[in-house]
């Protein structure tokens, strides 16, 4: 009976990281985890424009809480499109 060739195994290793790779790394994800929690920020800021826009149309409020709420809509309405802005010249 003929035996099989022998194949011998190697351990490879990828090339350690150098300092400046795992700085570039970090700094990746760090970009990445920034967009994130600036996308929260905004949706959260849309959910509120959207309450308070109710506010401010809703005779039961007394007219000062919806002359509060009406400008808070508009506020932000306009900050989360600046939001928007930076984030795209940021890419």
């Amino acid at each position: 009976m003929a035996q099989s060739p022998k194949t011998s195994l190697q351990i490879v290793r990828p090339a350690p990281e150098t300092v400046t790779d795992r700085i570039k790394a970090l700094q990746s994800q760090m970009t990445g985890l920034a967009a994130q929690q600036s996308a929260e920020l905004r949706a959260a800021m849309l959910e509120a424009q959207r309450i308070a826009a109710d506010v401010a149309n809703c005779p039961a409020h007394p007219p000062g809480v919806r002359d509060l709420a009406r400008r808070l809509s508009d506020d932000l309405a306009n900050t989360a499109q600046t939001i928007d802005a930076i984030m795209a010249r940021a890419g």
